[in-house]
């Protein structure tokens, strides 16, 4: 293979990575992250209804109070306190994980796990 076609491929490859890089919906100082729910979903003290929520960690706090805010953070709708949770894989997206009861018929958020973060918390 020539350097030429070697340059050009290394050219492409990069080319590629940064059209394929996802796009970070999260902030690293108070760990906001933009969750969608497609439906009706449970959080301590609040039913949120479909929509798209920011869920923030509050720096003072040690990570262990979540604010569940509007997307543009004009409406608080749940301050939560949390603790420690764990993944055994990280994912490069955020992950929130439910809980499903026969008595209730809205999903509930049992914790939520910052992008790229093998720890979360737990509601």
């Amino acid at each position: 293979m020539s350097t030429l076609h070697k340059c050009a491929l290394v050219a492409c490859v990069a080319l590629l990575a940064t059209v394929f890089i996802p796009k970070a919906m999260a902030d690293q100082w108070d760990k906001a992250t933009k969750v969608t729910f497609n439906t009706p979903v449970e959080v301590p003290g609040a039913v949120l209804p479909p929509g798209t929520y920011l869920f923030t960690v509050l720096p003072d706090s040690n990570g262990n109070v979540v604010q569940i805010w509007s997307e543009d953070r004009t409406k608080l709708y749940a301050t939560v306190l949390s603790e420690p949770d764990s993944s055994l894989q990280p994912s490069d997206k955020p992950v929130v994980i439910y809980e499903e009861s026969p008595a209730n018929p809205v999903p509930v958020v049992k914790a939520w796990f910052y992008p790229g973060e093998s720890y979360g918390r737990a509601f």
